[in-house]
């Protein structure tokens, strides 16, 4: 049977990215001391509160159909979270309650981009991105970030990738796999290009509360003017430790939401209200979680560059934000793949290749602090091993 171009533009832009996570997991299940720190899930528990409405609210009969857009307790919520944030009104009709950050940037494609579109997009890159991307017929077009400038967006360098056919610019800050956190005068500038050039920016702001420094991140939506060609996702995967909860949002101009609502419910017509009701709890605390979690991941991780860092041909900078570390392993010769693969072999210790997430993460690895203190500390200790022999 023959399948359609979606699927055929799509192939290997899903799940082939974690082979090394795959091959670590087989290990372990061949009965090997395998440390998995490649995949970005908080090992915290989502808070109880949150789950104990969700379980209050199935009991109440919140299992029905719902809005599309989503329920009032829920909007209210990201309403306050976001005026709060911009110092600014944000209204329930500039929100859409989605299935979690993904399903966001998957609608926000849908809803900007025609065949043969360009879609800009700094690389390094989160694996799914040519997924949503070529999904909508798009074209991904890499926009290099240099590891000697903290992998920080350049804005001359961006300039220079814009064609005529450009239509997005997908902007992921902080960053997934580097940590790199723009500031408010880099957003500006990366602004104005998006102006002068008519692009739309799709940002994902799923870290957005997991800077180090416990400010959160500077946005697009934080620009005068933007907001017009602006689309914000977000979801309480990374912020509340809920990634099952598959809960998140979009916020934009009331205009594009009501452009991008029909292209949503097509995909899925509205959330569970039982998920809407513990999001809304979440979104409602005082994030204590948000903040021992982001303690956590930046002590992790200044173990791991602290045992790492400068061991043989291995570097690995402090991240500003996230949960990961990237380490430059491009001075022993080695892709991240190959690095990736002999670590696993040599140590047990499983990462993530840069190469899975873009040509710009060529000769780095990813290695994900979600896993509890001794085992960081541990898996440092494996790598600075392997790192040493290499010298």
């Amino acid at each position: 049977m023959r399948h359609s171009t979606m699927a055929e533009r799509m192939a290997g832009s899903g799940s082939d990215k974690w082979q090394l996570h795959w091959l670590a997991q087989q290990r372990s299940a061949d009965g090997h001391d395998v440390l998995m720190l490649t995949i970005g899930e908080p090992d915290f528990p989502a808070p109880k509160h949150v789950i104990d409405t969700a379980i209050a609210s199935l009991h109440a009969g919140r299992t029905g159909y719902t809005s599309g857009r989503g329920e009032g307790g829920i909007l209210d919520a990201i309403v306050d979270k976001f005026t709060h944030h911009y110092g600014r009104p944000i209204t329930r009709e500039q929100v859409i309650v989605v299935s979690g950050t993904q399903n966001g940037l998957s609608i926000a494609m849908y809803g900007t981009v025609d065949p043969d579109d360009d879609v800009l997009v700094p690389d390094p890159y989160y694996a799914t991105y040519e997924g949503v991307i070529q999904a909508a017929g798009g074209t991904i077009v890499p926009v290099r970030l240099d590891p000697d400038e903290a992998f920080h967006l350049n804005v001359d360098v961006l300039r220079n990738r814009v064609t005529p056919a450009s239509r997005v610019l997908l902007l992921n800050t902080p960053h997934n796999p580097t940590g790199a956190t723009l500031r408010l005068d880099e957003i500006e500038a990366i602004a104005e290009v998006c102006v002068e050039h008519d692009l739309w920016v799709v940002a994902d702001e799923v870290y957005a509360d997991h800077t180090y420094d416990g400010v959160p991140a500077p946005s697009m939506l934080d620009v005068p003017g933007m907001a017009e060609r602006s689309i914000v996702t977000g979801s309480l995967s990374k912020s509340h430790a809920m990634p099952g909860f598959r809960t998140g949002w979009m916020v934009a101009s009331e205009e594009t939401v009501n452009a991008l609502l029909p292209v949503a419910e097509s995909m899925l017509f509205g959330t569970q209200p039982f998920l809407q009701d513990a999001a809304a709890a979440a979104l409602r605390d005082d994030m204590t979680i948000t903040k021992n979690m982001r303690e956590t991941f930046r002590r992790r991780a200044e173990v791991m560059c602290r045992m790492i860092d400068g061991v043989g041909p291995v570097r690995a900078p402090m991240p500003e934000a996230g949960m990961f570390v990237m380490a430059d392993v491009r001075a022993t010769g080695m892709t991240g793949q190959a690095f990736a693969k002999q670590l696993l072999e040599a140590t047990n210790v499983g990462v993530m290749p840069g190469e899975s997430f873009g040509r710009g993460g060529s000769g780095h690895i990813r290695i994900s602090m979600t896993v509890a203190d001794d085992i960081v500390t541990e898996a440092a200790r494996r790598i600075a091993d392997f790192a040493s022999g290499l010298d």
